[in-house]
C-alpha cells in the first residue's frame, strides 16, 4: 500500500537481542485507560516472541506478544494481579505487514485487540495500581528468547479508548496515515531518522525512544 504521508522507513528486529525502550513514555500512559497502534511483520517464528511490554511490576501489566505454540496473537491485561488474556486464532507470520490495536479501559472493565482494522476479540480489563514505569517494545522484561523477528513502524499510544470506527481509519485499507494531531495522542515514533539510536516523539510529550543493541532502520514500510 502507499502510505498518504511520507512513511520512508520502518525498525527491523533480529529476533535475538534488539529492541526499542521508551520508559520515559510511562508518565503519560495509564493501565486504566488508554490505546496502542503501531504496523508489524513477523518474518518467522520458532518459539513465543514479544510485540511490547509496558508495565508497574509483575501484578500490573500491558502486554501483547504472538504465541508460537498456537500461532495466536494475545494481548495481557493484569491490573492488581487480576489478568485477562485476550487472542485470535488469524495468521500473521510471514505473510506482510499487518496493524495492530490494542484498547484497555478498566472503569468499562474491557480490553479490545484489532488486527487491520477490525476487532478481532473482547475482554475485561480489572483496575490498575501505580505508575507505568517501563516500556519495551520486542522485548520480554524477563526472558531473554522472546525477542521480535521482523519489523515495526509507526507506534502510536493514547490516553483514551480508541472507538472502532478511529481503528478503522488509522489502518485506511493498508496505507499508514499521519497521526501527528490526532486526538487522545501521548506518544508517536515514527522511525523515519534513518540514523543513530534515538527515535523522536512526534507527540507533544518529547519522549524518545531508543534502539537497542543494533536493532535497524530497513526501507521495509506498510
Amino acid at each position: 500500500a502507499v502510505a498518504s504521508f511520507a512513511d520512508d522507513y520502518s525498525i527491523l528486529l533480529d529476533g535475538v537481542d534488539d529492541h526499542m525502550t521508551v520508559d520515559g513514555a510511562g508518565s503519560v500512559i495509564s493501565g486504566n485507560s488508554g490505546s496502542v497502534s503501531l504496523w508489524f511483520t513477523l518474518d518467522f517464528y520458532l518459539h513465543t516472541a514479544w510485540i511490547m511490554e509496558a508495565n508497574v511490576d509483575s501484578n500490573n501489566t500491558v502486554t501483547i506478544y504472538h504465541h508460537g505454540g498456537t500461532n495466536q496473537l494475545r494481548f495481557i491485561h493484569e491490573g492488581g494481579g487480576s489478568e485477562t488474556t485476550i487472542y485470535t486464532s488469524t495468521t500473521v507470520e510471514e505473510n506482510g505487514w499487518h496493524h495492530l490495536v490494542c484498547t484497555w479501559d478498566t472503569s468499562a472493565n474491557a480490553s479490545i485487540l484489532y488486527l487491520d482494522g477490525s476487532s478481532e476479540v473482547t475482554g475485561a480489563a480489572s483496575a490498575f495500581t501505580g505508575t507505568i514505569d517501563a516500556i519495551d517494545f520486542g522485548k520480554n522484561r524477563s526472558s531473554s528468547w522472546l525477542q521480535w523477528p521482523g519489523n515495526m513502524n509507526d507506534i502510536a499510544y493514547f490516553d483514551d479508548v480508541l472507538t472502532a470506527g478511529e481503528v478503522t481509519a488509522i489502518y485506511n485499507s493498508g496505507a499508514p496515515t499521519d497521526l501527528s494531531s490526532h486526538s487522545g495522542l501521548v506518544g508517536y515514533w515514527k522511525f523515519e531518522e534513518n540514523t543513530g539510536t534515538s527515535i523522536a516523539d512526534s507527540s507533544s510529550n518529547s519522549n524518545a525512544m531508543t534502539l537497542v543493541n543494533g536493532t535497524a532502520f530497513t526501507k521495509d514500510t506498510p
